[in-house]
């Protein structure tokens, strides 16, 4: 490593769903698609029926750290899919 190269510092990433935490350090250049799949895993749900949210942005699991303007100590919030539809009551 010469001096002008810097180790990329790992950002803390908190991931929350259902009042369950699990902390995250990830270098900012990385996909999030490992976060998304290890939080699934620890928690034992189903990689697809989850979304993950951070100040109101979906996150795909393609984007980075960089790309989603996450900065060190920010919170991704999860929460279950839920396929819509609508309900028309007629009396």
């Amino acid at each position: 490593m010469t001096v002008a190269e810097e180790p990329v510092k790992k950002l803390h990433i908190r991931v929350v769903f259902n009042h369950q935490t699990v902390d995250f350090m990830i270098k900012p250049n990385k996909p999030l698609a490992k976060v998304f799949d290890t939080f699934a895993t620890k928690l034992n749900l189903d990689i697809g029926s989850l979304r993950f949210h951070a100040e109101e942005q979906r996150l795909y699991a393609e984007m980075t750290p960089e790309q989603a303007g996450l900065s060190d100590g920010d919170q991704i919030d999860v929460v279950l899919f839920q396929e819509g539809g609508s309900f028309k009551l007629t009396l």
